[in-house]
């Protein structure tokens, strides 16, 4: 008796976890990898980014939350594509999910300005990979002699799929995608036993507003939704100041509202700040838990590196035609 009610709350405790796992770690990581949350942006800047990210949840537990991230993105403007590819590493307690992913974007545009871009515009895109569940049981508050030991504690390596849409008109964009939609699954304890990802929807609406020159007021808001019937939403005010030398600074913030199980509750205060300089850039973003949690979790923090250049393998340059009006052969 006592072997299978410890059985059954590791069980459970697994999955909690597991509902806690990389859904809610993908919002936090927008402001830094976009295509991680819309496949529809991979590639959206028709240049190539490469970005490191850190982040920690719940600072003041030993064993809280920790992600990794390496992502690569590279826009073709000439084919109107864009390519990403992401590692993923999410450590929660004794549950870690690994995984690698490669996302693809095509971009229908409905008018382009006189330099090759374009401000009115549709988005497509996919991503799919390979990810890799893991359970330490050493970990876990159980008896040594209890048979879940011996029970399987690492999943096959299973597809992870996402879809999206992005649409963009003058300063306006809208998107949604869905996260999990091959179904990923996880068997922490048994073939018996077996946990599936449920599919996660995100959604993103913001509209820059030019204020000046080199000065813009964007509000975002980022919502994900699950089968569940769990909601998050994240309402954001972000100012970018742009400089001649290129050096440019943006600053945020922003306030998360939860509903889990049917109960609203706010979740926290965001803070978000980025430094740019002749491609080299610097993020750093800090939320603060307004609930009862975050006197006992702490906050959390985010920290990036990451550097912006030509695009590879982008538009090539054609040679400007000579003025035949003022050439001086007849």
């Amino acid at each position: 008796m006592k072997q299978l009610l410890l059985s059954t709350l590791l069980l459970i405790q697994v999955q909690v976890l597991l509902a806690q796992s990389q859904p809610s770690t993908l919002p936090r990581m927008y402001f830094f990898v976009p295509n991680l949350l819309n496949p529809a942006m991979a590639g959206l800047e028709e240049e190539m980014t490469v970005s490191v990210l850190h982040q920690r949840q719940m600072t003041q537990i030993a064993a809280g939350p920790q992600t990794q991230v390496f992502s690569i993105n590279n826009g073709f403007a000439e084919y109107n594509t864009g390519l990403g590819i992401n590692l993923f590493r999410d450590q929660n307690g004794p549950l870690s999910l690994t995984s690698a992913e490669g996302a693809f974007s095509y971009k229908v545009n409905y008018d382009k300005n006189e330099d090759g871009t374009s401000n009115h515009y549709v988005s497509f895109g996919l991503s799919a990979g390979i990810q890799l569940w893991q359970l330490n049981v050493k970990d876990l508050d159980a008896f040594n002699d209890d048979p879940v030991f011996m029970l399987q504690g690492e999943s096959k390596p299973s597809l992870s799929a996402s879809f999206g849409m992005l649409y963009f008109y003058e300063g306006f964009q809208g998107g949604f995608s869905v996260q999990n939609i091959a179904g990923g699954r996880v068997r922490p304890l048994s073939a018996f036993d077996e946990l599936v990802q449920e599919p996660t929807g995100f959604f993103l609406i913001g509209f820059e507003n030019k204020l000046g020159e080199n000065f813009r007021l964007n509000p975002l808001v980022v919502a994900s939704l699950d089968f569940s019937g769990n909601i998050q939403a994240d309402l954001n005010l972000i100012a970018e100041l742009d400089f001649d030398n290129g050096l440019g600074m943006s600053a945020g913030v922003g306030y998360r509202m939860a509903s889990r199980y049917k109960e609203s509750k706010p979740e926290g205060l965001m803070f978000y700040s980025k430094t740019e300089y002749k491609g080299f850039n610097l993020s750093v973003q800090y939320n603060y838990p307004t609930g009862n949690q975050g006197v006992f979790t702490g906050g959390e923090y985010t920290i990036g590196l990451g550097f912006t250049t030509a695009s590879f393998g982008g538009t090539k340059k054609t040679k400007k035609k000579p003025d035949e009006s003022s050439g001086s052969e007849n």
